[in-house]
């Protein structure tokens, strides 16, 4: 019986020692997400630093590829210069939006990383600095786009890419909202079922 009772007392001590190590690693964890997702908005900043910097010939032969994939799924005749002139805009100012959309949600989970909170009124806070980040972010690109070669600084792109960080973020709220209202539903269904 002693010797059980000691293997118990040796139990619970290992218990406690194995659920503090766990609490540290927990911690760990948050810290290398916080790096982790530092990290990915400092790669995303340089994937569009490196977009921008590439000279007008070079941006339009890529926007030309994705031209000529989206004229030969749709159709679009070489007889409509007006059209193909216009598709070229289109594709370059979704780039525009593409890069921005994908910086404002990874600029919103790092605000949500580095200051973590479960109240409604920070998150909207959260949403007001991860759009002007990149609208910050979207100036010094377009002011560095005007000294590269037949690239211009274009106020137009600033609004396409802070309009569409907030989109992102947008979708993220909603995301978060939504799953919200469901969870919500389910926990009440629980106690309607339970009742």
């Amino acid at each position: 019986m002693c010797r059980s009772e000691n293997v118990t007392v040796v139990e619970v001590v290992l218990m406690i020692k194995w659920t503090s190590m766990l609490r540290v690693s927990k911690n760990n964890r948050k810290n290398v997400w916080k790096i982790v997702s530092v990290f990915l908005v400092i790669v995303w900043m340089v994937v569009i630093f490196v977009m921008s910097n590439f000279p007008a010939e070079t941006s339009s032969k890529q926007s030309g590829v994705v031209v000529e994939v989206v004229k030969t799924v749709f159709k679009v005749s070489p007889k409509q210069p007006d059209l193909f002139n216009n598709l070229t805009t289109i594709v370059r100012k979704c780039a525009h939006a593409f890069e921005y959309f994908v910086l404002g949600i990874l600029l919103l989970n790092v605000i949500r990383q580095l200051w973590p909170t479960s109240c409604e009124k920070k998150w909207a806070g959260y949403w007001y600095l991860a759009v002007i980040g990149a609208f910050v972010y979207s100036v010094t690109d377009e002011i560095h786009q005007a000294f590269v070669s037949g690239r211009s600084c274009e106020s137009r792109d600033i609004i396409i890419d802070t309009l569409a960080a907030g989109a992102g973020v947008g979708v993220v709220m909603l995301i978060r909202r939504w799953r919200k209202v469901f969870s919500n539903r389910e926990d009440k269904q629980l106690i309607d079922g339970a009742a």
